[in-house]
């Protein structure tokens, strides 16, 4: 009965030690290291990133969150949202599979709805020059709608909600200014699209624009599936041949909106884009952009305006739509869309270089190609493209490889979220890359172990693991960082040490040592598995750790030697003694009793 039960002790002392170890043998589960990057807002504001029916996770911008999971498949959904200031982002999602022990980088890019009074009524000021310092236009939009603003002197006597349809239809017909707008959305409000559809041709200009503005306005704030407006997507089309040239604008930034594509409308906006008025050019290169695959034969036209085109909101529009319709070296026109996407990048005007690195990995093209021209963007005078850069290799399956010298080059970024992606390129291209190259990056993440960002000495820390042998020449480094704050980077350098063999486990004793007999089980855990290697080198230290006065410390020892085995038979004498001091914790005999059969290959005698 007595050995029944210190075997069942044994078996859940395993379990409370040391848990790691029972994970890391299961192997089934994976990491994923999670990112919210957000356009054009407030840094400091928080997301909320949601994995299936997990609860949400609060991110701040370029912070990042790693979670351990099951091995399996994933849907990561961002959004940003404050109520208070009727303020939010599109939502972005990722679906993921991961395999057991993979380590998976996530990164979702939030981008603001845009505003639909500023849409409409702001594109000169958006379209007269890309701002200075990088960020992307809040959105392209419209000149402002005459007959807005109420005359001076009009008194507001006209309550549309109370008015019958007859005397909607009177000051719709009759008056002016804001009365007559109010006329319009009351009549929408009550009729919806037939209200529409019956003056998408109406003879004044300024009605048309209203419907198209509104359609407009449907499209983009449908969340998933077809939209309303869609019903008069003929209409919407046939608008793009409209006189009146806000009227086309309008139409072209509709149909960019609308989630079903009308493929027929590819014609009229190739015909758009050599337009005078660069508003209409710009919202008919991003209207073939949602066209996608079904706007492939745009991919010239849109390379032309990316290459020729005055405006800088022009060719910005021109290169997202080549990223959107996939363009590249193996789709149509290859040779002078990848010439479109290198002149992009290098474009004077910072806004079109962050939409032209941004879009790298859906354009068609080689991965070798695709990676030296971000490589170009890491070496940017500004900030966000830098960071773009480095995002997009960190991202690319395939291509990090060929640029590993200037990988390693901007490592020295004065800022922590681009040396940070960078890892994680270096990361994703490990498989790739041959022994030598591994070698070669071993002291440049070395290097990073100290760096002031805990994110990026914790990636560092990961390439050394995936240098494998190699990172024995930088020991001293890996050996110090099991002094860092952040548990996560002890936990790597001591599995690196482990993994290095016997004489790098020896020549961190002391620091092993004292991580084993850390509160934190994650930390404890690897350091007792590199201290069972480091041998017989450490049974003494271990002897001495069996008199701790805790007992837990105590059984952390006594489970150590037994994974050391017959090496340290020394410490046989007083495992017995502590096994069968019936004044003992528990845990600690039930440990003894193992380690002492481990030492000595018999079941001890009780």
């Amino acid at each position: 009965m007595k050995n029944f039960t210190a075997a069942l002790i044994l078996l859940l002392s395993i379990a409370l030690i040391f848990p790691g170890v029972l994970a890391a043998a299961a192997g089934e589960e994976s990491e994923i290291h999670i990112t919210v990057m957000l356009d054009d807002m407030d840094l400091s504001l928080q997301s909320q990133v949601t994995i299936m029916s997990m609860p949400p996770i609060a991110l701040q911008a370029g912070e990042e969150k790693s979670l351990t999971l099951p091995a399996g498949s994933y849907s990561i959904l961002a959004l940003w949202q404050d109520q208070e200031q009727g303020i939010q982002t599109a939502p972005a999602q990722k679906d993921i599979t991961t395999e057991p022990g993979e380590v998976l980088e996530v990164t979702l890019q939030l981008e603001p709805f845009p505003d639909i009074e500023e849409i409409m009524g702001a594109v000169e000021g958006i379209m007269g020059g890309a701002e200075e310092n990088g960020e992307e236009a809040p959105g392209m939009g419209m000149p402002p709608i005459p007959g807005m603003e109420a005359p001076p002197g009009e008194e507001a006597e006209f309550d549309p909600e109370k008015a019958t349809e007859e005397e909607l239809e009177e000051v719709l017909e009759a008056a002016e200014g804001e009365q007559r707008r109010q006329a319009f959305e009351e009549f929408y409000q009550r009729q919806g699209i037939a209200f529409l559809a019956g003056v998408i041709d109406h003879p004044e200009e300024i009605i048309r624009e209203w419907t198209l503005e509104t359609l407009y306005d449907i499209n983009m704030r449908q969340v998933q599936g077809a939209s309303p407006a869609e019903e008069l997507m003929p209409e919407i089309v046939e608008a793009l041949r409209d006189p009146h040239l806000p009227v086309q604008i309008k139409a072209a930034l509709t149909i960019a909106e609308a989630w079903n594509f009308p493929e027929d409308s590819v014609h009229p906006l190739l015909a758009a884009l050599d337009h005078e008025d660069e508003r209409l050019r710009a919202s008919s290169a991003q209207a073939l952009g949602s066209g996608r695959e079904s706007a492939a034969e745009a991919a010239i036209p849109l390379a032309e305006r990316v290459l020729q085109d005055e405006s800088p909101g022009v060719r910005k529009a021109a290169v997202d739509a080549l990223g959107s319709i996939g363009a590249g070296s193996r789709g149509p026109g290859g040779e002078i869309v990848m010439t479109a996407a290198g002149e992009a990048v290098r474009d004077p005007d910072p806004a079109v270089r962050l939409k032209a690195v941004r879009q790298l990995p859906r354009l068609k093209g080689q991965p070798e190609e695709l990676a030296a021209l971000a490589a170009e963007a890491l070496f940017d005078s500004n900030l966000k493209i830098r960071q773009a850069s480095a995002d997009v290799l960190s991202q690319l399956d395939e291509g990090p490889e060929f640029i590993v010298p200037e990988l390693v080059e901007a490592l020295q970024d004065s800022d922590s979220l681009v040396r940070r992606r960078v890892l994680g390129a270096m990361l994703r291209a490990r498989e790739n890359l041959s022994g030598e190259a591994l070698a070669g990056l071993v002291t440049p993440a070395a290097d990073l172990l100290e760096d002031e960002d805990f994110n990026v000495r914790l990636k560092a820390a990961r390439l050394l693991q995936a240098a494998g042998p190699a990172a024995a020449d930088v020991l001293p480094a890996l050996i110090a960082a099991l002094s860092d704050e952040v548990g996560d980077v002890v936990i790597t350098a001591t599995r690196v040490i482990n993994s290095l063999g016997p004489e790098s486990a020896r020549a961190a004793l002391p620091e092993l040592l004292e991580l084993l007999q850390e509160d934190n089980l994650a930390l404890a855990t690897p350091a007792a598995e590199a201290l069972a290697a480091a041998g017989e080198t450490a049974v003494p230290s271990l002897i001495e750790l069996l008199a701790h006065d805790d007992p837990v410390m105590r059984s952390r020892a006594a489970a150590v030697l037994g994974w050391i085995g017959p090496p340290a038979e020394a410490a046989a004498a007083k495992l017995t003694g502590l096994y069968r001091d019936e004044t003992e914790d528990d845990l600690v005999r039930a440990e003894a009793y193992r380690a002492v059969e481990a030492i000595t290959g018999e079941e001890p005698e009780l």
